[in-house]
This record gives C-alpha cells, structure tokens and sequence, in this order.
C-alpha cells in the first residue's frame, strides 16, 4: 500500500509505502520512500543480506545490517535510487526564516527530510512536556489549512506509524534538540531524499548469491578486515548472530533490548521476500520457498515469546525462546546451503 502524493493549495504529502523493514528508524525511512517507485525494489533485495552483531550485549545490545562503512555511512548514502544532500542543522535556520518554512519549502521540492526532532515537544509522546528526548523521524507533508506536518517514527506508538505535528511546535521540537541527553546518531545533520527516477541499476544474482555464502559462513565483513581491525573480535558475522543473542537471553538483563531480535525476525521476512522475487526470475525448487516461510514463521514465532518473556520474566517462556531460535538456526542454515549448493555464478 502507498499514500498518494498530494499537492494542493492545502498542502503537499509525499507518497510512502508500507516498509518491508522496520527494526530502526534510519532503515524504515529508507525502503518506504523505495517502495513508492516500484524498479526501486529490486535495491532492497539486492542488499539486506549481511548482519553484524556485538558479540557481548550486555555492554553494548547492538545489531544491524551491514552496509560499507557501518559506523560512518547510513545505508541510504549507499542507495543508487536516491538523491541525497547531506546539510547542517544550522544551514536550516540561517538561510530559511525557520524549520517551519524549511519543510514546505523542501517539500514543495518533493524532498523528504530525515531529522532529530525533540519530542518532549510532540503531544502524543510520552516524553511531551516530561523530558527532552531526541529521535530521528521522516518528514513527508504539511497541509497549510490545518496547520500540521506529517512524519513517521516509532515514538508516538512504539511502532512506524504516521503522526503530525501542528505548525506551533514543529519549531521549536526542531529548535531544542540540544537540550536532550540522549545521542544524536545524525551528528548535527539533516538529510535530504528524492528517488532518482532516471537511475540504472541491475539487480546482480552474482553478488546476492556471493553475499548469502558469505552470511552463511559467517565470514568477518570487508569493513572489519581493512578498515576498522581493532573491534572485530568483538563482532559476530553472518550466520553467527545466533550465539550472542542466546548469550544475551541466558543473561538475564536487566534492561532487555527487543530491537535485537526484531532484526533477526525483519532478517528472516526480507529473506524470503527475496527468493519470492528471485523465484520469478529463477527456477527455484518450490520445496525451498516453503522452507524459507517456515523460517519467517518460526522467527515471528520467537519475537512474540520474546515481547512476553521481557514483559514477564517468565523463565518457562525464556527456555522456549532459546530453543526456537535454535531451531530456526538450525533450519535456515540446511536451507540456505541447499538453495546455494543449486546456483553455480
């Protein structure tokens, strides 16, 4: 499903598509402007493919997929079918009378604007009026006779939902950022997209199925054997993702970080959403696919017993929670190996 752009003398709103990806923010952005612009697609499937993860989780609960220069690039940098201008916060306010006149003036555009705002300014958010608290939404209208903006984020109601913001406060939610404690991930910037409709691209079977040995044999990822050798023997690659997040189940934290195994899941989903796609270019074995949604099943399967067992504290649930993602390594590692031993590129 896409919300139809709009532009009118009431306002503007850019299209979006539901995201095929949704563990974070800079990754939900990404595939729901993709989506709008259907060749765009193939993009998303031709990476995604690659996870790396902390190997100790307890000191630092981080996962991701990888894209060249994880630590330094955000993936859209990284996306043929986007334009994308990289500015200053302050660029905004200097040469734009406000934050406000910056949004319709870039969107008017057809820009969408990826931004820290701070939601102790935003009514819905539990933060409002409480503490300041910054976090990355995705703007993509306004409508000037009910004086509002519309954005995404997972803040309002902890999942990617749209919101909007009335003209009284986007200023200001834009204008205290510097008031909040937490980290800004964007280091003073905003970003900038257009879908790049004159783009070439090729989806490469060649690199998918290079990508997925390379996932499944858990090798250690470019980035971290040429550029940034000093913390690889902390990072688990690939297939390997498995070991930490059990560790971390049988840990017992404290503070339990779900966003970890909601990757595993979204890992899962576009996984087989790939060989969906693949299978009708390809002749894949049908007997494969349906193992490939087994997979996804039994993924979703353990992201409910995990919202449970963080909501609990039920060890009966978290025994089952270790045993499902034993099973679901253990099946996509026979799949995937199947699938892979059939493709000689």
């Amino acid at each position: 499903m896409i919300t139809t752009s709009i532009n009118q003398n009431g306002g503007n709103i850019l299209p979006l598509a539901i995201p095929k990806l949704t563990t974070y923010t800079h990754h939900a952005h990404l595939v729901s402007i993709l989506g709008t612009h259907e060749p765009a697609v193939q993009w998303i499937y031709d990476n995604y493919i690659n996870i790396y993860i902390n190997k100790d989780l307890i000191s630092n609960s981080w996962a991701d997929f990888y894209f060249p220069m994880p630590y330094e690039i955000r993936p859209q940098e990284c996306c043929k079918w986007l334009t994308v201008q990289k500015i200053q916060r302050e660029f905004c306010l200097k040469n734009y009378s406000s934050f406000l006149d910056f949004c319709k003036q870039t969107i008017a555009e057809k820009w969408y604007i990826h931004v820290m705002l701070d939601y102790y300014h935003i009514q819905g958010a539990k933060e409002f009026k409480e503490r300041h608290r910054i976090h990355d939404a995705l703007i993509y209208g306004y409508n000037l006779e009910q004086e509002k903006i519309y954005a995404k984020d997972f803040i309002i109601t902890r999942k990617y939902d749209p919101f909007t913001i009335p003209f009284d406060c986007i200023n200001a939610a834009f204008d205290d950022c510097s008031q909040a404690t937490n980290q800004d991930f964007s280091k003073g910037c905003v970003y900038l997209y257009k879908i790049d409709e004159n783009c070439i691209y090729d989806l490469s079977i060649e690199g998918i199925i290079k990508s997925m040995h390379t996932y499944l044999e858990a090798v250690p990822l470019e980035y971290w054997t040429i550029y940034n050798c000093g913390n690889r023997d902390n990072i688990a690659f690939g297939h390997d993702i498995y070991k930490p997040l059990i560790a971390y189940l049988e840990a017992k934290p404290e503070s339990f970080e779900i966003a970890l195994f909601y990757l595993l899941y979204d890992h899962k989903r576009i996984m087989n959403q790939r060989w969906q796609f693949l299978s009708k270019q390809y002749e894949i074995d049908e007997a494969y696919l349906h193992s490939l949604k087994e997979i996804e099943i039994k993924a979703e399967i353990m992201m409910n017993l995990v919202v449970k067992y963080a909501l609990s504290g039920n060890e009966r649930i978290l025994i089952k929670t270790v045993e499902q993602l034993k099973r679901i390594e253990e099946e996509e590692y026979a799949t995937l190996s199947s699938i892979l031993s059939s493709f000689h590129v």
